[in-house]
């Protein structure tokens, strides 16, 4: 018997000692670590995707490492949201509060025909619509546009 309540002594003792670590000490490393965004209507909005997250619950933030983040199209089916861009870079800090990332690293955007990179950048989810900036060095790519630069026509000046 007295061997069942050593072992819950030390896990009481343990359990008060981290209760009363100031909050400035108080952060999580998670690996594989997964915060998904949904629209109203239930289908899947984003998800963003951290090889190392570490949760800084002092400020809010999550220091996210190897991030991956996947933005979906609004209208998918929720049985299989379809990817409509990623966006892919070594480390940036996350607001889950204000559903913010930002980063002076290196940053890689995929699109269908698009691929952009450049270093550092700003995500903002307002809601309604998602505004990305690059900070700098940005290099866009276009792939197989072919005819598509040609459907557009430019508009007709005023005579």
């Amino acid at each position: 018997m007295k061997s069942c309540w050593l072992p819950l002594s030390c896990c009481s003792a343990l359990l008060s000692v981290f209760l009363f670590v100031p909050d400035a000490v108080r952060a999580e490393k998670l690996i594989g670590f997964e915060i998904p965004d949904y629209y109203e209507d239930g289908t899947r909005k984003s998800l963003i995707k951290a090889g190392v997250a570490i949760i800084d619950n002092k400020r809010g933030v999550v220091d996210i490492s190897e991030l991956n983040l996947l933005l979906y199209k609004k209208n998918g089916d929720p049985q299989k949201p379809e990817v409509e861009m990623t966006v892919k870079s070594p480390k940036c800090l996350y607001s889950p509060k204000l559903k913010r990332a930002t980063s002076d690293e290196a940053v890689r955007i995929d699109r269908e025909n698009l691929h952009v990179t450049g270093i550092g950048f700003e995500w903002q989810d307002n809601g309604a619509k998602q505004e990305f900036k690059i900070r700098s060095k940005a290099k866009v790519i276009l792939n197989n546009m072919g005819n598509k630069l040609n459907e557009t026509k430019p508009p007709q000046a005023n005579k």
